[in-house]
């Protein structure tokens, strides 16, 4: 009787080769588990003799190597990556974070200045914020999730959920740019949520309100606070001292006021408003809203309210870098929170106004402030009788209902909206005695624009007379 084991064949370690019937098989062992597979010729024949099975199941193993060492080679280079990666993450810091999303070559290069500040200076608080740490954060692997929400409640916390929501999206897309450059296995700000929150939308002064701030330019911004006073015996009491706040640059941010109550534009498009806006021989100023300059591309243009333009005409004295409000719009560009900061304590000075939201809605949200002003120009608009999509057009809001047709042809409803508007009860700030040259030349313009043409005619005829006696 044949042996069980006749017709087979053995390779240590590579299988075996084994005869059933008139076919041959080749079986495997790999953690624990068997397989068998029927051999086959180069030509798809199954194999009838030993020679050819064994030929295949050479194949089969070689098969095999071949692909052991790719996966080997595989997870080398996997291994190698992560160990640069690791010591990626161990040699960035977060310094690096704003240089290493400036050169990354997938960032979109369509964002404009504004936006790139408005990054910079959450990642510049971001890296502040992580060198005051103890310890400090000193590596990017300690930038994590946990880490970012922990900045963020400690350094927004405290601001509108709108403010919050924002600083997650920028580093969600500045780390979507640089996590691979850092060293970072994904991107630790994609799992933070943002805070829902009531907000309150800030409220409009009365013309009373408004006349209050304008005239604590001149008599002074005044406050109660109670302060520490020693008396005999080294004893201490609490005393209310009348206290005065002086803002810097007030004859720059009495204008910024003017600007936002007389043309209804955001804080931010004042403060970076330049003399190209404005003409005075037309009595006209003309900006694009920041806000809406890249969805709609909306362009203002509205003539100049009396007070307004008082204060234009002052401003020249101080006219330099092609800024109306050189230091302001510095200081907005390095910090603008102060601005908003400065015009709050400028209202709740002269106004007595609580210019913080104390009933819980809206966790620290503002009720009073440079927005405030936006509020009273459509406000004082809509008081008048001015139509609404005459406002809209004002302050620059797109409305697609308004046809070009008649937008070409409101320049006369958008001067009488600004009549409309009220004087504040403040005196219009007159023209310098010492008039320059330049000066003369615009008065003259705006006494051409309001007078009859049979008067203009009459008055270049008298010139072109006495040019040729």
């Amino acid at each position: 009787m044949a042996s069980k084991t006749a017709g087979r064949g053995r390779q240590k370690g590579t299988g075996t080769v084994f005869k059933k019937g008139n076919r041959f098989y080749f079986q495997t062992k790999t953690d624990g588990v068997r397989k068998t597979e029927l051999l086959h010729n180069d030509d798809g024949t199954p194999c009838t003799t030993e020679a050819q099975a064994t030929a295949a199941a050479a194949r089969i193993n070689k098969s095999k190597r071949d692909l052991d060492a790719i996966q080997d080679h595989k997870a080398a280079v996997e291994a190698i990556a992560k160990d640069r990666k690791l010591i990626a993450s161990l040699t960035t810091t977060p310094a690096d974070i704003w240089e290493t999303f400036i050169n990354s070559p997938t960032r979109p290069h369509d964002s404009s200045e504004a936006r790139q500040r408005d990054q910079k200076r959450v990642i510049d608080r971001l890296v502040d914020w992580c060198g005051r740490q103890t310890p400090q954060i000193t590596t990017m692997d300690e930038v994590t999730a946990e880490a970012l929400a922990k900045f963020l409640n400690e350094t927004y916390g405290g601001l509108s959920g709108r403010s919050y929501c924002e600083a997650i999206t920028i580093m969600r897309h500045v780390f979507k740019h640089t996590s691979k450059a850092l060293g970072l296995d994904s991107n630790p700000a994609e799992s933070l949520e943002g805070r829902a929150l009531k907000t309150k939308s800030r409220k409009e002064f009365t013309p009373s309100q408004v006349q209050a701030i304008l005239q604590g330019f001149d008599g002074g911004f005044f406050f109660d606070a109670e302060v520490v006073r020693m008396t005999t015996g080294r004893n201490h009491e609490r005393v209310v001292k009348r206290l005065e706040y002086r803002p810097e640059y007030p004859e720059q941010f009495r204008l910024l006021i003017l600007l936002m109550m007389f043309t209804g534009c955001r804080c931010g498009d004042a403060c970076g408003m330049t003399w190209e806006a404005v003409n005075f021989a037309t009595n006209t100023i003309t900006f694009k809203p920041h806000k809406t300059a890249e969805s709609s591309g909306v362009v203002v243009s509205l003539p100049l309210h009396p007070m307004l333009r008082g204060g234009l005409l002052e401003a020249r004295e101080w006219k330099r870098d092609g800024y109306i409000l050189p230091d302001v719009a510095m200081r907005y560009e390095n910090n603008p929170t102060g601005i908003y900061g400065t015009i709050k304590k400028i209202v709740k000075c002269a106004t007595g106004l609580e210019v913080t939201a104390k009933d819980g809605e809206g966790r620290g949200a503002a009720q009073y402030g440079a927005h405030s002003f936006r509020h009273s120009f459509v406000s004082f608009c809509a008081s008048a009788g001015v139509p609404l999509a005459i406002v809209q057009q004002i302050v620059g809001h797109k409305n697609p209902s308004v046809t070009e047709h008649y937008f070409n042809a409101s320049k006369e409803a958008k001067q009488a909206a600004i009549e409309a508007l009220p004087d504040i009860g403040a005196e219009v700030p007159q023209q310098p005695k010492d008039i320059t040259a330049d000066a003369l030349r615009m008065k003259a313009h705006d006494l051409l624009d309001k007078l009859p043409i049979d008067a203009i005619r009459e008055i270049i005829n008298l010139y072109m007379a006495q040019k040729t006696e």
